[in-house]
């Protein structure tokens, strides 16, 4: 379990504890964190140009699992949870897909992609 979780976007820093060892990253321009408590996971967006352009994910102890850029055409707006608890990455795109401007993507970790869920509303 992660707790004292803190996102210091002044600092471009993050700071958590898990299982005691108190854990402490630095991302460049720091926007957004969140945790993934069920897959053990934390989720970074960062760089914003001016909405963010770099997903990030670590797991629990810190270690870089992977980065991504946003579907083409598109920026990362925001984390949110679905109903299992589980981290999405909403994407803002610059024209409308299927009706929709922004859409839920959700992580496949083994696979390194996101896929396109549902639009965001």
């Amino acid at each position: 379990m992660i707790n004292n979780f803190t996102c210091d976007k002044e600092k471009n820093e993050l700071h958590w504890i898990y299982n005691t060892h108190q854990v402490a990253i630095v991302i460049d321009d720091l926007d957004l964190a969140m945790i993934d408590e069920k897959r053990k996971l934390i989720f970074v967006l960062s760089k914003p140009l001016p909405l963010p352009v770099l997903l990030t994910v670590l797991n629990i102890d810190g270690t870089l699992l992977s980065t991504f850029a946003p579907p083409e055409g598109a920026s990362f707006s925001y984390l949110t949870l679905n109903d299992k608890k589980e981290v999405l990455i909403v994407c803002s795109f610059s024209e409308k897909i299927n009706g929709w401007y922004d859409w839920h993507y959700s992580l496949d970790l083994d696979k390194k992609v996101i896929t396109r869920m549902a639009p965001s509303y």
